[in-house]
């Protein structure tokens, strides 16, 4: 056994050994920790993939669709200077993003 190499993976094993022998698992608090962390990633998967990142994989494709590769490097290329650069999309990201939910919510509902 080759202690010097093996010491850092055994306090690692050791170490989670320990956080999960004392865990207190059982108890009111910890109930609720579980039952709102399956409450917030249901609510990251209605929330942020659904209204962000599906419309934003239907603009990519539409974008590789319509655009060439030659325009895109054109422009966001190692070629340009830097703020042509970084410019474009510094001003896509800004006027194409999809608004929360949440902020919209409270648009309409005048809170």
């Amino acid at each position: 056994m080759r202690l010097r190499e093996e010491w850092k993976p055994l306090a690692l094993i050791t170490g989670i050994f320990l956080v999960l022998f004392w865990l207190p698992v059982g108890t009111v608090k910890s109930g609720n920790a579980v039952v709102e962390a399956l409450l917030l990633a249901k609510w990251y998967a209605r929330e942020h993939v659904l209204l962000c990142l599906v419309p934003a994989f239907f603009i990519a494709g539409a974008i590789s669709v319509f655009v060439s590769q030659e325009a895109v490097m054109k422009y966001l290329g190692a070629g340009p200077i830097k703020y042509r650069r970084m410019g474009w999309p510094l001003f896509l990201g800004r006027y194409s993003h999809v608004p929360n939910i949440r902020q919209r919510s409270r648009w309409t509902d005048g809170g």
